[in-house]
């Protein structure tokens, strides 16, 4: 299974790859990058060799934290899921 994970809730913008039960790929980047997130995504793809229609579901970070950051994580994933008709699966920052 490969999972594209999204943290924008804090003060930095965190995304990884998942292929199976192993982190493939993980960055973190200052919070002003959240203004690239698509491209910093496509990115992450190119990097570990993974077509964005092969993940198997999305994972994005539900705070709590900043009210900007989640919207752009929870929008992009949101769109994603939809356009890919892949599941999307939201974590609290507490767990």
């Amino acid at each position: 299974m490969k999972i594209l994970a999204i943290e924008n809730s804090s003060f930095v913008l965190s995304v990884a790859i998942k292929k199976d039960n192993l982190v493939i790929e993980e960055n973190v980047f200052s919070k002003e990058s959240c203004q690239f997130i698509i491209s910093v995504l496509n990115s992450l793809l190119e990097r570990v060799k993974v077509n964005i229609q092969d993940l198997d579901c999305f994972l994005v970070g539900l705070g709590p934290g900043s009210f900007t950051g989640l919207r752009i994580a929870l929008s992009v994933v949101k769109g994603l899921s939809l356009v890919l008709r892949k599941p999307v699966v939201g974590v609290g920052s507490f767990l």
